[in-house]
């Protein structure tokens, strides 16, 4: 548990001191319920004639952890048309309940269509929403689309 789970640098002090001091304000001990963290993308390419490689690591907290139950890592991709971006779309088969499971392959199978820009984006899903993370991609990383290989 916690006081009022407000960091110190919210009162201004960045001390404890002006922890004890806000967290006086503002009640009773409760547990603090912290999102996960944004995860990292470190791959987003198109290797072959029309497919792409996504890849992406966990981040952590300096200190302290979050109360995230992992469910799924997951992942959408945005198709990029001639009038602007499209409807972000889930790619099922890039999602993964495995922590470990952080590389993904899509295809043509997967929709995906020759010679046309895409962003992509992931995030982990919690047991409860309010905790997942928030998403991260090419498109925050201020990439620009990645064009699939031609046939």
């Amino acid at each position: 548990t916690d006081r009022c789970c407000m960091p110190p640098s919210d009162y201004g002090t960045g001390s404890v001191d002006g922890r004890n001091e806000g967290c006086k304000y503002h009640g009773e001990e409760r547990i603090c319920e912290v999102k996960a963290r944004t995860p990292m993308l470190t791959q987003f390419e198109s290797l072959a004639p029309n497919e792409m490689t996504i890849s992406w690591e966990p981040r952590y907290y300096l200190t302290g952890s979050t109360t995230c139950i992992f469910l799924e890592w997951r992942v959408a991709l945005s198709r990029f048309y001639e009038w602007g971006e499209g409807p972000w779309d889930t790619q099922p088969s890039c999602n993964s309940p495995y922590w470990d499971r952080r590389t993904c392959t899509l295809t043509y199978e997967d929709g995906l269509i020759s010679m046309t820009k895409y962003h992509v984006q992931i995030y982990v899903a919690c047991a409860q929403v309010k905790l997942h993370s928030r998403p991260t991609g090419s498109k925050v990383l201020g990439q620009e689309p990645l064009t699939t290989r031609p046939w």
